[in-house]
């Protein structure tokens, strides 16, 4: 290998090293990650952005999961109680904080607001949409944690934190509790089940619009490690629109139009010794 060639080869790896450092740095910034560990997911991913964009059923998926975690009025040592994430292009493991303030559990709240559930009581108002996430579906449990899908696509998401023994219990409680409350779990069916169908098919509009728009909540639930260059501790709180109020928001509200996906940061090129004869 000649002189020249061996300097271009020694500048393409150090400008290379340079860029992948940059890059693992923002993805620890951005998702609560240490550095050496973001570099080496970095390393697996091979080439895939730092925070990789989303399929629209990814980001719908992402997007209920951060609207229900919902904020609490407690004081959290994480933004929304999220200890920090991991995603990639097709998958986002999420991992929460074992309490949600003093008494209540996170994980908990989390499959209670999540997973669908069909009210069979004598209320026939409580019958007519169902509970949870309409379409969201309990996958599995194991050594990595809850696995969540979304009904006829491959979204996916997994809930962290607990190990396996406590989420099946806690699934197990929350199986019991729906039949003590004359609900029906709906979160095991492989399709979306005829409530749930006619309840999306009420108002498609909205639903349409709700997709177009979820890319904002899962880009955030994906950054959500950002919030710790604001301040901490953290109460946040927040909701969604309500299609039956349409004139509801949150403080926090933001029109999805007007926003920009974060970007990286564009690597600088480094300044590469040269030879001194």
């Amino acid at each position: 290998m000649s002189c020249c060639g061996g300097r271009s080869l020694y500048r393409w790896a150090v400008l290379t090293a340079h860029i992948l450092t940059q890059k693992a740095r923002y993805r620890s910034r951005c998702t609560g990650i240490g550095h050496q560990a973001s570099l080496q997911h970095l390393q697996a991913l091979q080439g895939q952005d730092p925070v990789p964009a989303v399929s629209r059923d990814q980001a719908r998926l992402e997007a209920a999961v951060f609207e229900r975690l919902g904020g609490t009025i407690d004081y959290c040592a994480h933004p929304a109680d999220i200890a920090h994430v991991r995603p990639s292009a097709d998958h986002l493991a999420v991992e929460v904080d074992p309490k949600l303030g003093p008494e209540h559990s996170l994980s908990e709240h989390c499959l209670q607001a999540l997973l669908p559930t069909q009210h069979t009581g004598s209320d026939e108002d409580e019958g007519r949409e169902p509970g949870g996430i309409a379409g969201v579906r309990l996958l599995g449990i194991d050594a990595a944690g809850l696995h969540l899908g979304l009904a006829g696509t491959d979204a996916r998401v997994s809930l962290t934190g607990p190990v396996s023994k406590q989420w099946r219990t806690i699934v197990t409680e929350h199986r019991a509790s729906c039949h003590d409350d004359d609900l029906v779990p709906l979160w095991d069916a492989s399709a979306l089940t005829p409530l749930e169908s006619a309840y999306l098919a009420a108002d498609p509009t909205w639903w349409e619009e709700q997709a177009d728009h979820a890319w904002v909540a899962s880009g955030l639930l994906r950054r959500i490690a950002l919030f710790h260059t604001v301040t901490k501790p953290y109460s946040v709180k927040y909701w969604p629109q309500d299609r039956r109020e349409p004139g509801r928001r949150s403080d926090h509200h933001v029109r999805p139009e007007l926003v920009q996906p974060p970007r990286e940061p564009q690597p600088s090129v480094p300044a590469v010794p040269g030879r001194i004869a």
